[in-house]
């Protein structure tokens, strides 16, 4: 069994993720908080600290990328890259908007996505449009315990 440390706002920052891994039996893999760069390619002193690779040494640290930029993502990207995260996804990026195929992704890859994060196009007629409108008003019905 693997075992990860998924962050947690102002508690499991790079401080401690090292001491952890000093004191305690070390983890699988240690997520960072998301990043989220912006446009001028600044970070917080903080999200720096998160990232630099003395900060994570002999740790195998994943950086979380949050923007919906895709300049600003391939941006930080290449800079983790350089900082030799191993874990880095831009390299699948590039694949899947050339084939848009998840089956181009290594398999260790296409295990962390499900069939449903893909786009299916169909035609929308007004009977599917029907059938999803119950389909939704019901399962809404259902989660919040509504006749």
């Amino acid at each position: 069994m693997k075992i990860y440390l998924a962050p947690m706002e102002g508690i499991t920052g790079e401080v401690y993720r090292r001491a952890y891994h000093t004191f305690f039996e070390p983890m699988d893999k240690y997520f960072t908080p998301f990043l989220n760069p912006n446009p001028k390619g600044k970070f917080s002193r903080q999200e720096w600290n998160e990232i630099l690779p003395e900060n994570n040494e002999g740790m195998y640290t994943v950086p979380q990328i949050l923007t919906n930029r895709a300049e600003d993502f391939i941006r930080l990207a290449r800079q983790l890259k350089e900082f030799g995260y191993e874990e880095n996804m831009l390299e699948y990026l590039d694949k899947l908007a050339q084939t848009n195929d998840i089956t181009c992704l290594p398999p260790e890859v296409q295990e962390k996505y499900e069939l449903h994060d893909c786009y299916v196009y169909v035609d929308l007629t007004p009977e599917l449009i029907q059938y999803w409108e119950n389909f939704i008003i019901n399962t809404m019905k259902m989660r919040l315990n509504y006749d």
